[in-house]
């Protein structure tokens, strides 16, 4: 058998490319995946056999070091989020939502605050201040200037990255910008509705070289929360975790009297934003508790 690597997979149809010869093939997976319910996702690494590059099944997904739910993709080293500072403008509550689930996934983490063209200093200054306290490695880009677009370019070397962020932040072209021959698919923003339309459908690894690999994926208007239970959410806030002296144990810094991280906030130590994405993310997920 043959390994590789899931580049692409649309409808019952895998992309693989071959570590051993350096072709892709396109490949079916077995059976046996959907008895045991097992999807095949972007990034795995597989065993497979192949009569020729049109002809082949997956027999084996090697075991996973990491799977995002969304966007599906697995064995990533780097996640970097890309949100436009205008056109469209920030939802800070769907920046948090993409944040919390990224960080549960245990790897490398930056926010690129993208389209900085259109942003004056005020602006930039004030999204470092409110989010210099997150615990996640912050740039600022632009395809016009190429600002910021080299110090990316560092980050991805000998690893698989991903970009994820909404519709219309700008991550096709700014992969486009980040190497040469690149030509993904882009769309401007909408004047109407203030969203960019969809033009990534799948999410698809590229190769640069045979170890780094860039993953550009589907954006999206709305994301959920996964996998975490609403007492455990202020987790996922590093600039909290510094002020957790709290009256109660099991303390969600919301309600509650005598607590630290609310102490915090009023005394500027804690970002007032990022505090109230917090309350809103957890007011969500409690509602989602109740209907069930």
């Amino acid at each position: 058998m043959l390994k590789g690597k899931i580049l692409k997979g649309v409808g019952s149809f895998y992309t693989v490319y071959s570590y051993e010869d350096k072709k892709e093939y396109t490949l079916k997976a077995r059976g046996i995946f959907r008895k045991q319910k097992i999807t095949p996702t972007v990034g795995d690494e597989v065993l497979f056999t192949a009569v020729n590059t049109d002809e082949g099944s997956i027999e084996e997904i090697i075991e996973r070091k990491s799977l995002l739910i969304r966007p599906s993709i697995s064995n990533v080293d780097n996640i970097i989020i890309v949100c436009a500072v205008r056109e469209p403008d920030i939802s800070f509550f769907l920046l948090d939502k993409m944040i919390i689930n990224a960080s549960i996934k245990n790897v490398d983490l930056t926010i690129c605050f993208n389209k900085c063209d259109l942003a004056d200093e005020a602006l930039k200054d004030y999204l470092k201040e409110e989010y210099k306290n997150s615990g996640f490695n912050l740039i600022f880009t632009s395809n016009v200037t190429g600002e910021g677009i080299s110090e990316v370019r560092s980050l991805l070397k000998d690893k698989s990255s991903v970009f994820m962020g909404v519709s219309g932040a700008g991550k096709s072209s700014l992969i486009n910008s980040l190497f040469e021959g690149y030509d993904l698919e882009t769309s401007h923003v909408s004047r109407k509705i203030k969203r960019g339309r969809h033009t990534t459908r799948h999410s698809e690894l590229f190769m640069e070289d045979e170890n780094t690999f860039i993953a550009d994926t589907p954006g999206f208007s709305s994301l959920e929360v996964f996998d975490v239970e609403k007492e455990d959410l202020y987790h996922y806030y590093n600039e909290f975790i510094p002020y957790i002296n709290c009256k109660f144990p099991n303390c969600v810094h919301i309600n509650e009297p005598v607590c630290g991280v609310k102490d915090a906030i009023k005394e500027g130590k804690i970002s007032k934003l990022r505090y109230d994405t917090y309350k809103q993310i957890y007011e969500e997920i409690k509602s989602k508790e109740n209907k069930y």
